[in-house]
């Protein structure tokens, strides 16, 4: 009987894994407009020259001063035609300035696009960037809230939350 017992456990644990995994596979529908919350934070690089003789840091050159960006605004899904519309307001700065050199200053962008997307359980594709996905309330298959993260080019990492309107 204890046997029995630790069979129907491990059948129980084996179906609801399975159940579990069937869900995870089946994406939710992005669908009509939501606000979007957008941070991109860029690596500086630098490079170093050392007196030899003295074994003393010489000099330090910017070979990029990396940046940090903000924004707010609007993704807007299509799920007939897997179009997506991108509207937002970005504040972007350096985050290394050099005085020599100068920086980015904080200034204010307008942006607008419109491209493909996609999206699975666990990615989702916008204007041909993919980044890691994890949704929240869902009803009727809709997601009403989902937030993302992945690297949109090498040293940067953009993540963003959105919310149906």
């Amino acid at each position: 009987m204890k046997n029995i017992g630790i069979v129907t456990i491990l059948m129980v644990v084996a179906v609801l894994s399975f159940a579990s995994a069937a869900v995870a596979v089946n994406a939710p529908i992005l669908t009509g407009t939501y606000s979007l919350s957008l941070t991109e934070n860029c690596q500086s690089k630098l490079s170093r020259s050392i007196n030899s003789t003295a074994a003393d840091l010489s000099s330090v050159n910017s070979l990029e001063k990396g940046k940090r960006s903000e924004a707010v605004g609007t993704l807007s899904f299509d799920p007939q035609s897997q179009t997506v519309r991108l509207e937002d307001h970005a504040y972007l700065a350096s985050l290394l300035i050099v005085l020599e050199e100068g920086g980015l200053p904080v200034a204010p962008q307008i942006s607008a696009a419109t491209g493909a997307y996609s999206n699975t359980a666990t990615d989702v594709t916008i204007l041909s960037n993919t980044y890691q996905v994890v949704y929240a309330n869902i009803v009727n298959s809709v997601a009403k809230h989902f937030t993302f993260v992945g690297t949109v080019s090498p040293g940067c990492i953009t993540q963003g939350t959105a919310m149906r309107q």
